[in-house]
């Protein structure tokens, strides 16, 4: 009985699909990959199907209808149509500028595996990310490694997978470059007025000032480096559109001091800061509106124009719903536990600065009382709270709440601090234009609860990549 308690809540751990690297001699990295191989990846990702649902359908009643098949846990419900839908409003309003999506922001497999057949590129930070995204069967040149900072390990693991292109910010990084991969095709990360960032100013930790982009161009000159082109980033949530303008002006002035040197600048990474939702300012389309102009004003056709939007692609994507598993009342509010939080999926409120808003589900809610209530997540720990004094009907144990738009920096950053992790996912496809194979399914597909199975691997604790 234990035994299937155990092997039906065991959480499916991102290693048994994209498999383990054992590093070698720190600056000589071969890797050894343990298995899955990349057509068992393929094959478990291909099984998974995915429920065909109307445009517009009604998210508490398909709520509803996957609570039972949850076991009373927390899951998530992902909607692959409007994955795709935002990939073509990208296309649409930004058609010079090439997609790296950013894996850090949602490394989920069956997104991945989605934007890998729509031709997305991918910015990836560490070893473990390019692992991921070539274990789906890309390929190296579609990678930027988009970390100005890195190991010296990973830099040899980049080396011997053959991808070329990443970024770099300071004098150290070039000569740590040229001792291990000197055939890395360069990209300078400049620091930008980032002051507009709702969610994260990256300039305050990574990019070159103005003052020192001189001498970064001379010692990549005198290294014999191959410098292709600069990057920079607006900060995460950027709440000011004209804040891509100056920093367009910036690599341009980068672009001229390069070319002077002797370099041939061939690529331009605009970086993010791309809202998720179209509910705040900037909209998508306003930034697009500036963006659009200047890359026709300072950069000429032959330069290839890439970004790393996270929160763009992924946001909309997910729906997470929690149960209520314990309550405590007063005359004057109501405090409800519930099972995720900020250790786990509501990460975002902790790490990225996000608000949720919570949305009961149950029978006849509107017309209940409503108290001021506060939400617990289900760990021992009083910071794991995802709201006070929020205005709510009175709500019982064993009812719901749902959050939506909890695709970006929600999953990826949770931990199982206290043993607790929400590993159910639900897929849907609001479109109902093609299965996880890219076929058009001819019947109503049946819906999966978990991530797909692989057999597991033993190996140390040691070998393993930190959870994402």
């Amino acid at each position: 009985m234990t035994e299937n308690l155990e092997r039906e809540y065991a959480p499916q751990a991102d290693d048994s699909i994209l498999g383990i690297i054992t590093p070698a001699e720190p600056y000589d990295l071969v890797p050894t990959i343990v298995e899955p191989t990349p057509e068992q990846v393929t094959e478990a990702l291909n099984a998974v199907q995915l429920a065909s649902v109307e445009p517009g359908f009604d998210i508490e009643k398909l709520l509803r209808t996957k609570i039972r098949s949850s076991h009373n846990h927390a899951f998530f419900i992902v909607d692959l149509g409007i994955l795709r839908g935002q990939v073509e409003k990208w296309r649409a309003l930004l058609p010079r500028v090439e997609m790296f999506y950013a894996l850090k922001c949602n490394p989920n497999p069956i997104m991945l595996k989605q934007l890998i057949g729509m031709g997305v590129n991918f910015d990836c930070a560490s070893l473990s990310e390019i692992k991921t995204v070539m274990r789906l069967g890309v390929t190296p040149d579609r990678i930027i490694f988009a970390n100005p900072c890195k190991l010296p390990s990973h830099i040899a693991f980049a080396r011997t997978a053959r991808v070329k292109m990443m970024t770099f910010d300071n004098e150290d990084e070039l000569r740590k470059i040229k001792k291990i991969f000197p055939g890395a095709r360069l990209v300078l990360r400049i620091a930008t007025d980032d002051s507009a960032a709702t969610h994260s100013r990256l300039s305050t930790k990574f990019g070159a000032k103005e003052a020192e982009w001189g001498n970064l161009i001379k010692v990549a000159k005198d290294l014999k480096l191959r410098l292709i082109g600069v990057s920079f980033h607006v900060g995460s949530g950027c709440s000011d559109a004209k804040a891509y303008d100056s920093a367009l002006q910036a690599a341009r002035r980068v672009f001229d001091l390069a070319e002077t040197a002797g370099f041939k600048m061939e690529l331009l990474d605009i970086g993010g800061g791309f809202p998720g939702t179209d509910t705040g300012k900037p909209t998508f389309q306003q930034i697009a509106e500036v963006v659009n102009p200047v890359l026709t004003s300072l950069f000429p056709p032959h330069v290839r124009i890439i970004a790393e939007p996270g929160r763009f692609v992924a946001m909309r994507t997910h729906t997470l719903a929690v149960t209520i598993h314990s309550r405590r009342k007063t005359p004057e509010q109501r405090v409800y536990y519930v099972d995720d939080g900020v250790y786990g999926s509501l990460s975002c409120i902790v790490w990225d600065h996000q608000h949720p808003t919570p949305f009961p589900l149950g029978r006849n809610v509107h017309e209940r009382p409503r108290y001021p209530s506060t939400i617990f997540g289900p760990t021992c720990d009083s910071i794991d709270c995802i709201g006070k004094d929020i205005d709510l009907p009175e709500m019982q144990v064993g009812e719901w709440f749902y959050f939506k738009d909890m695709g970006a920096y929600t999953a990826a950053s949770a931990c199982q601090f206290n043993g607790f992790l929400t590993d159910r996912f639900f897929y849907v496809d609001s479109k109902q234009t093609t299965t996880a194979r890219g076929k058009r399914p001819s019947t109503p597909l049946r819906d999966v609860v978990k991530q797909p199975k692989v057999q597991k691997q033993t190996v140390p604790p040691t070998a393993r990549p930190p959870p994402s």
